[in-house]
């Protein structure tokens, strides 16, 4: 097992890192924000358009931020 250890030490001291890559980063994460927050959409929906999980929506905001904001919509009936 120090085999191992010594390889991913000296792999990680090469810039490499192990895992799988975030689905949602940059670009997709930055656009995830600001659907959430402007609260025209639901997380499912923001899922949908950018390819990927609701859970993964809500993985990414939680991890980005620490705590999802709340997200109150307006119960106002509109007639």
């Amino acid at each position: 097992m120090s085999t191992l250890n010594a390889e991913t030490r000296h792999d990680r001291a090469r810039g490499r890192v192990g895992g799988r890559p975030p689905l949602l980063s940059g670009v997709k994460l930055r656009t995830a924000r600001k659907l959430y927050e402007q609260k025209d959409m639901t997380v499912e929906q923001i899922g949908k358009v950018l390819g990927v999980s609701r859970t993964t929506v809500y993985r990414a905001l939680r991890k980005d931020t620490g705590a999802l904001p709340e997200r109150q919509k307006d119960l106002t009936p509109v007639w």
